[in-house]
């Protein structure tokens, strides 16, 4: 088989289209000559002569040829005679090749050659299969790296949805408690203008540069006042002066009983200086004093005791009722104060998280356009597999064709050579078509892209629509809850109000 196809690609043989019909041909023509056809065809090579031409005067033969016989014609006997010499020629020229051996060498340098072309053809199947196997996966793995990026990206966005809701929430709760207490602010300050307003009002009535103002019944209630405190002054003035007089008829006893003592006591010391009576004097004078300390406690107190006033004036009353008012507003004020400092401070913490929100804002708008890159970063890596691929099958589709094109023309031989020769190409080709409908075929360098890459993209996308879907359910959610509570807060605030009204 390999000599066939080697003489069918050296071109040996090319002559020879159709060497049955050559060979019945020369048979037809020697059928007459026997002789010649025993004879080896290398040591002669007989020229047919040309038929007797028939006599005039004999009758043209009618009759029709035996079956199977063919009357030639002299120039195609000539023609296939020089044929049938020429081919006679090469075969004693190829007998000489082969026993020489020369076309053995030849042989043996092709099988070689053959054997190689395999070995190399075995090495590249598996460097592509290796090639096919990292390539899947590196695939695998970015294609995970992927998916946990779009988690990210996913959880971020989610973040940043609920940050906003939050900041545009207490950003509403802050205008919504500014706006309050600035009704209330503005409520507290026209009822305290309201009761300066009736304070100066009460002020300019009761004093007139330090005098109160005179009308008929002040003047008739004064003069009643002032009549009712005479006569009190009166009573008190006899009072007084009947608790003076016996205070000093007390006096009086007390300084004779005094002198009486510090004559005896000048006696004592006169007629004895006895130091017993002197401290018996002594002890008494301090029981003495002991008891004109006590009647001094005892007038103070009966004096303490004495029935006040039974009168109160009616300015002393409107003094009082200045006096409870000024208490009610200076209390209410404090009040107003406390709740102005209390909602300052809530103001502060509400800042204090507005800002500490716009921080994670902002973080998370830094992380999302992070994940933005990174996803923009792997659809520029998709694009390039994409390019890839279709660069890998534009090579092989390319492939393919030249080596159906450069295959050797064994087609137009006949026999083993044609065979062989046809079914290696086919199966080289057919080798080449699977691992073409499998993407193993790729060039160093470029990642492989299976066959099932279409729909493992699909399938991609269907899960992206269906995770937003479920994001936009979580917002929908959300927002709800956000709702909820803004109705849950309003409430609450409006109660608060109710209670400070």
């Amino acid at each position: 088989a390999l000599m066939h196809l080697f003489y069918y690609q050296q071109g040996i043989f090319v002559d020879e289209a159709q060497p049955g019909s050559l060979l019945r041909e020369v048979a037809g023509v020697a059928g007459s000559t026997p002789g010649s056809a025993q004879s080896p065809p290398w040591q002669q090579a007989p020229v047919p002569e040309a038929p007797p031409e028939p006599p005039p005067d004999s009758e043209p033969q009618t009759a029709e040829p035996a079956a199977g016989v063919r009357s030639p014609k002299p120039a195609d006997i000539g023609t296939v005679s020089a044929e049938v010499r020429a081919l006679y020629e090469r075969r004693a020229e190829l007998q000489w090749c082969l026993e020489t051996g020369s076309l053995r060498a030849q042989n043996e340098a092709l099988e070689s050659q053959v054997l190689k072309m395999q070995e190399d053809f075995m090495a590249l199947e598996d460097e592509i299969k290796d090639m096919r196997e990292r390539s899947g996966e590196k695939l695998e793995s970015l294609s995970k790296a992927l998916e946990a990026q779009q988690v990210v990206t996913w959880a971020a966005q989610k973040r940043v949805v609920c940050t906003e809701d939050l900041v545009r929430f207490h950003e509403e709760q802050r205008r919504l408690m500014a706006g309050h207490w600035k009704a209330q602010c503005q409520m507290k300050d026209e009822r305290i203008r309201y009761l300066n307003l009736q304070l100066t009002e009460y002020t300019a009535d009761c004093y007139h540069s330090g005098m109160p103002k005179q009308t008929e019944a002040s003047l008739s209630h004064e003069f009643q006042c002032l009549q009712d405190r005479h006569a009190e002054l009166k009573e008190h003035r006899a009072r007084t002066g009947e608790r003076l007089e016996g205070l000093s008829a007390r006096l009086e006893e007390a300084r004779a009983e005094e002198r009486g003592l510090r004559e005896a006591e000048a006696e004592a010391r006169v007629g004895s200086g006895l130091g017993g009576k002197l401290a018996g004097l002594r002890s008494q004078l301090r029981m003495l004093g002991e008891r004109r300390k006590a009647r001094e406690k005892l007038s103070a107190a009966a004096e303490s005791s004495a029935a006040p006033w039974p009168h109160s004036c009616i300015w002393r009353d409107e003094l009082d009722v200045r006096e409870r008012q000024l208490e009610k507003i200076t209390a209410q004020l404090d009040r107003t104060n406390n709740a102005l400092h209390a909602a300052q401070a809530a103001l502060e913490m509400q800042r204090k998280r507005h800002e500490e929100m716009k921080s994670e804002h902002r973080q998370a708008e830094v992380s999302f356009r992070e994940s933005e890159q990174k996803r923009a970063r792997w659809q520029s890596h998709c694009l390039e597999f994409r390019r890839a691929e279709a660069e890998l099958r534009r090579a092989l589709e390319a492939r393919v064709a030249s080596s159906s094109t450069s295959a050797p023309l064994g087609h137009r031989s006949s026999g083993d050579g044609g065979v062989l020769s046809s079914a290696i190409v086919a199966s080289a080709g057919g080798s080449l078509g699977q691992q073409m409908l499998r993407g193993g075929v790729h060039p160093v360098g470029w990642p492989p892209l299976s066959r099932d890459f279409p729909d493992s993209l699909a399938g991609g996308r269907a899960e992206v629509a269906r995770r937003d879907e479920r994001l936009a359910a979580i917002g929908r959610e959300t927002r709800r809850l956000v709702l909820r509570r803004r109705a849950e807060e309003e409430e609450a605030r409006e109660a608060m109000a109710q209670a400070f009204s």
